[in-house]
């Protein structure tokens, strides 16, 4: 899928992000030759941090080339990707239907940390880092609802607000009884040994003091019906990263219309906007970018989608890129092709005007979520780096798993659409229209995959009109690479393919 602009300030991008000193001229080399791969006096992770690894990225797109093919195949830019974007960029771990209930919790890797995001008794969503502050056990294993987040090691207990409420031994009865009689309906007893509790009650709980060792929080924020969190103190907040303090308003104002009900999943709701009715995670043989890139052109559609050319004609794919740290294109008008995902299939979502009424939106933000924003519908697919495989593989001596990805995919409708008669049946053909495309988009990207390990192969160029937003998007990665993220501007001007003076 895909359009977008490089126009807006993206070519060039920060500079100065490193003070690593380093070769120009073997960062240049290692990105366009491959012998230069076997040169062990060139360090591969230092070169991906250089503006000069990155010089055929940053020209402007009618010169431009693609990013190094190392990318999307090379451990040791791997790990350099895991401290520079995963734990920099705000990103998105999960939808807020999976985490609808009091006690619902799920875990997550970004980058080299192990996430639990949960949800509290009042209903607020909360991140902490994986880890038990006793000594250091994971805390929570599988996904599930817990009334308390227990380790398994010792039975230090912590309530869903990240406090330390149980720890044998150095519990007080008068603390118990306390929590007992709290609202947190738990009793702190199960969560203690009494053998142990017999024998040693009270040795050394007078130099403890629980508040001193709560869960370690991890910034979370949340965009319509997306859960993301920043590993960084020092980014910025979720709606600055998007674009919303801009003079444009970024993402939040391009979809101001859609947000009301895309932020309202609650299921306890009497008028929920947004109903999830199906999800799946998948894996993938081709690395995260290669996916992502993929979804935001559409330069292959007529090739690889013939179908979904029935109702997202190519050449009423506009560009509508604002500022923010993602890409943008529109799809107006979507036609009436006799596809499952028509605009008169299901019921539309309240409060929509008459443009939005007749317009596929095409977001994704950086690095890691996309989605096909339709008038009836919301298909969501987040990626992430296979981190079981990576791990698995650097025992193993091998490289392969950098080219694994997992993907999380969900289909959500408007509430008015469940009221449709024949909703069931339309809701699984239009979910099996998505996953069959996404199956055809993996396949062609996993021979990508494949492909740009051919030695000789250096980079591709990009085609201005349909390949504006890859360019956008890679040259973000670069910022981040390089270690110096910023909020990326909106288009300056007018360009082919743009949707200015389509009014929004």
């Amino acid at each position: 899928m895909g359009g977008g602009a490089a126009t807006g300030g993206v070519t060039g991008g920060a500079t100065g992000g490193t003070d690593r000193p380093y070769s120009s001229e073997a960062a240049q080399r290692l990105a366009v030759d491959d012998s230069a791969r076997e040169d062990r006096s060139i360090n591969i992770a230092e070169a991906a941090q250089t503006e000069e690894f990155y010089a055929g990225t940053r020209q402007s797109i009618d010169k431009a080339m693609t990013l190094p093919p190392l990318v999307y195949s090379n451990p040791e830019i791997s790990v350099v990707e895991r401290a520079n974007v995963w734990e920099r960029a705000w990103t998105c771990v999960g939808v807020t239907t999976q985490i609808a209930k009091h006690g619902d919790t799920i875990q997550r890797r970004v980058g080299t940390e192990n996430i639990i995001i949960t949800r509290d008794k009042k209903g607020t969503l909360r991140a902490f880092k994986n880890v038990c502050r006793h000594r250091g056990a994971v805390l929570v294993r599988k996904d599930g609802r817990y009334p308390i987040l227990s380790c398994q090691y010792h039975r230090w207990g912590y309530s869903l607000d990240g406090r330390l409420v149980a720890a044998p031994l150095f519990t007080s009865e008068e603390e118990k009884d306390e929590l007992k009689d709290s609202d947190m309906k738990f009793d702190p007893k199960d969560y203690e040994c009494a053998e142990l509790n017999e024998a040693f009650q009270g040795l050394g709980r007078k130099e403890f003091n629980k508040n001193d060792f709560p869960l370690i929080p991890v910034r979370l924020e949340v965009f319509g019906h997306l859960i993301f969190v920043n590993i960084d103190s020092s980014a910025p907040p979720l709606l600055e990263y998007l674009g919303g303090e801009n003079k444009d308003g970024g993402l939040p104002e391009q979809i101001k219309e859609y947000l009301p009900f895309m932020s309202n999943t609650d299921p306890k709701s009497k008028d929920p906007g947004l109903i999830s009715v199906r999800s799946k995670t998948i894996s993938s043989k081709a690395n995260w970018k290669l996916l992502v890139e993929n979804f935001m052109e559409y330069y292959h559609l007529p090739s690889v989608h013939p179908s979904l050319c029935a109702v997202s004609a190519v050449d009423d794919h506009h560009r509508t890129q604002v500022a923010g740290n993602h890409t943008s294109f529109v799809t107006r008008p979507i036609s009436k092709g006799g596809t499952p995902i028509d605009p008169h299939v299901l019921p539309h979502f309240e409060g929509l005007g008459p443009n939005n009424n007749q317009t596929a939106w095409f977001h994704c933000i950086f690095p890691n979520v996309f989605w096909f924003l339709l008038p009836h519908s919301v298909f969501t697919v987040i990626v992430s780096p296979d981190y079981k495989a990576l791990e698995t593989d650097a025992g193993r001596g091998v490289t392969d798993a950098v080219g694994m990805t997992i993907e999380q995919l969900d289909l959500s409708v408007s509430k008015e659409a469940l009221d449709d008669p024949d909703a069931e049946a339309k809701i699984e053909e239009m979910w099996r229209f998505y996953f069959d495309t996404n199956d055809e988009d993996i396949d062609i990207c996993q021979t990508v995959q494949e492909g740009i390990k051919a030695k000789g192969y250096e980079g591709g160029r990009f085609s201005f009109r349909f390949e504006e937003t890859i360019h956008r998007f890679q040259n973000i990665y670069v910022d981040h690479m390089i270690g110096a993220p910023r909020v990326v501007p909106g288009d300056s001007e007018m360009a082919p393919g743009s949707a200015r003076g389509i009014s929004i």
